[in-house]
């Protein structure tokens, strides 16, 4: 959580991904050990990051493939910073990597690349950010689980990249994995999205909602268990301004300030 500049974290800290010099977990929140003032956080799998107000981005805890982006792969438990990247503006953390994009629309992603999501043809991973050179500038960047996407200016198209066995790239295959960005097939003017494990939702200016990828559990909200490779619509709903996905499951909230929630429901997340 974001207070006032100052970050605080609970939760499992076994990879030091709380920032707060321990390794264990927490069940109330600790203060992370910085100097540094924040403006943004993000959370991955074991591994956490944050956008300085000064536009730099620091990471902390697992860095087993080099997620924490400091040109090493030693885990740490207090914020390191990621060198040679500077007027970011927001900040992302997937399952083991990160990306951040920059103030002229510009992406850099660092971390696992084993089925393409840091958007560069490379083996293995990259412990120092990589810049996504196919992707045009973009304003909004999301980081999931093996794959990316970011929504481009001003035409509102989101693109994807890496793992792709659900159709979670939205580009009409279900290849196994694509290490260029993609463009969505059949969108334009999208305003926010989220990413869930394999399937992603975006929401257009007029307030519709549209999903792609797995749909195991319901997730895409269209009644039908089939992954699908291009977004479908989500039928008599308008009025969205947000997405917030999480494993296998689906939230919006609404204009209205209503929120709407749909897919997995084994932990009552859908409340």
């Amino acid at each position: 959580v974001l207070d006032d500049a100052s970050l605080s974290c609970w939760g499992d800290g076994n990879a030091g991904q709380l920032g707060d010099g321990l390794w264990g977990m927490s069940p109330s929140p600790v203060k992370v050990l910085t100097t540094f003032e924040f403006q943004q956080v993000a959370s991955g799998s074991s591994h956490s990051c944050a956008l300085t107000t000064d536009g730099e981005v620091l990471c902390w805890g697992l860095n087993s493939e080099g997620q924490l982006g400091n040109g090493g792969m030693v885990d740490s438990a207090e914020p390191t910073l990621v060198p040679d990247l500077s007027k970011v503006v927001a900040v992302t953390a997937g399952h083991n990597h990160s990306c951040a994009l920059l103030f002229d629309g510009k992406v850099h992603c660092w971390g696992s690349n084993e089925s393409g999501q840091l958007g560069v043809d490379i083996d293995g991973s990259s412990a120092s950010p990589q810049f996504v050179i196919e992707m045009p500038p973009a304003d909004k960047i999301r980081a999931g689980h093996r794959f990316t996407c970011a929504l481009a200016q001003g035409s509102g198209e989101v693109w994807c990249w890496g793992l792709n066995n659900e159709g979670q790239l939205g580009d009409g295959t279900f290849d196994g994995q694509k290490v260029s960005p993609q463009k969505v097939q059949n969108l334009v003017s999208m305003q926010d999205f989220d990413l869930g494990n394999s399937h992603v939702c975006a929401v257009d200016v007029q307030g519709h909602v549209w999903c792609w990828g797995a749909n195991n559990h319901g997730q895409l909200g269209d009644d039908n268990p089939a992954s699908a490779n291009v977004p479908v619509m989500l039928l008599n709903f308008d009025g969205a301004r947000f997405m917030a996905l999480g494993d296998a499951h689906s939230c919006t909230l609404k204009l209205d300030g209503s929120a709407w929630c749909w897919g997995a429901n084994e932990n009552y997340q859908l409340g």
